[in-house]
């Protein structure tokens, strides 16, 4: 194989060993592409480039090796940046996931964790059982929904279509207000113990707007042909209102399930033991194995139910589902690890807005250390250590050009050769 000519003349006079301090002197190699890319092009016994498209190549040279450095070391400082995060869990020991945890996880009563008898696999796999009835709930209502809109209630399938998508929506909404009741006050046990009742209501009261014959307007012949809510008899305000109520509480109860749930399971295991951190992978693979069985039941058993043995037979087995698991979740209240509320961002940025819009009209003072709070601010502590950092990396400037060169001749030396190669 060819050498490149400037390399060859590197390695006949190589540089003297104390180019980069810390190396030994027989690393010829490094001292030898150091050399390669310090030197300007004439000194290195080959002509200056006359041509644009020298030049050219030249400049993408150059750029890839500035791309190379970049990333040599974004990734040299993650690495340490992940080194420093473990060095500190292990320096704080104790707690559950490392010292950050400590006196936030508890038990049912208040007190510091015990391994042996809560949390893990038991803990989590009742909680699964409250997000698969969870699933059968929703997953069962709103699949078939339509055709009991369309074809007892008489409704036209646009307006049906519009009450589905907007029971849909309201739940996904709502999931925003249980994850923030969760993290401002109530935590997340107590929040999905309300949910799920709450859930357990609507559907149990779908169940039976759906049984009472009342609750629907008179049979149809032909409730489900085209224009059929034109001939038919349709649903009246008190109808729909029960309908309504039933359809938004149980939007109000799935929702704040579905922000909580995976959240709690997560909790029953310590981040910081490997074989429980090992464990908590698994109980997510569980967790969505859970949603696709729940949603896989309803839209087939379920919709089978519905249309052939009765529309409230149907929504009552999601009923006494959703009623069961809020009965397994409660029984296992002293099994569970739970993780004390440490409030939502959401109340920290709206009591800011409300602070600085009070007092929008006072004057800025002229030295920002008079502002409250500014020297236990976190962004001011993290502002002074890095100006810290800058000033000892100004003194100790002797060393870094020649790290900052060795690194850099490490990403461009192949990028070097192919462009040579190239010309």
């Amino acid at each position: 194989m060819q050498r490149i000519p400037a390399l060859q003349s590197v390695a006949q006079n190589p540089p003297h060993p104390e180019i980069l301090p810390g190396h030994p002197p027989h690393d010829t190699t490094r001292q030898q592409v150091i050399t390669y890319l310090s030197f300007p092009r004439q000194r290195r016994g080959q002509a200056a480039p006359a041509s644009s498209s020298s030049l050219h190549k030249r400049f993408l040279s150059s750029l890839s090796c500035a791309c190379c450095l970049l990333f040599s070391s974004a990734c040299s400082s993650g690495r340490q940046s992940a080194a420093q995060q473990q060095k500190k869990m292990v320096a704080a020991g104790g707690g559950h996931g490392g010292g950050a945890d400590d006196g936030m996880v508890v038990d049912y009563r208040g007190n510091p964790v015990d391994k042996s008898k809560t949390g893990g696999w038991l803990g989590a796999g009742l909680i699964l059982g409250t997000e698969l009835a969870e699933r059968v709930c929703v997953m069962g209502i709103s699949m078939n929904l339509v055709t009991y809109l369309v074809g007892d209630l008489h409704l036209s399938n646009a307006k049906s279509a519009n009450i589905v998508t907007n029971f849909m929506g309201t739940l996904n909404l709502l999931a925003l207000v249980g994850g923030f009741l969760a993290d401002a006050k109530l935590g997340r046990y107590l929040t999905i113990a309300i949910s799920a009742t709450i859930a357990a209501t609507g559907v149990s009261l779908l169940t039976v707007d759906t049984m009472v014959p009342g609750m629907r307007p008179p049979p149809c012949a032909d409730a489900r042909g085209a224009g059929a809510h034109l001939r038919c008899e349709s649903a009246r305000g008190g109808q729909l209102a029960m309908l309504y109520a039933a359809l938004y509480t149980v939007a109000a109860g799935a929702g704040g399930l579905k922000a909580n749930v995976s959240g709690f399971g997560s909790d029953q295991f310590d981040g910081g033991d490997p074989r429980e951190e090992r464990a908590m992978v698994f109980f997510f693979n569980r967790f969505y194995f859970c949603i696709s069985l729940g949603s896989l039941f309803a839209v087939t058993v379920l919709v089978y139910v519905q249309d052939n043995v009765g529309r409230g037979w149907g929504y009552g087995v999601s009923a006494v589902a959703m009623v069961l698991a809020v009965a397994v979740l409660v029984a296992g209240t002293p099994k569970y690890r739970y993780r004390r509320p440490e409030g939502s961002p959401l109340t920290v940025i709206g009591r800011v807005l409300a602070t600085a819009w009070r007092k929008r009209r006072l004057p800025l003072p002229a030295d920002a250390g008079e502002l409250h709070g500014y020297h236990t601010s976190k962004v001011t502590v993290k502002a002074e250590m890095d100006t810290s950092y800058r000033e000892e990396a100004e003194d100790d400037n002797s060393v870094r050009p020649l790290a900052n060169t060795a690194r850099k001749s490490k990403s461009c030396m192949v990028l070097d050769e192919m462009n040579e190669w190239s010309k």
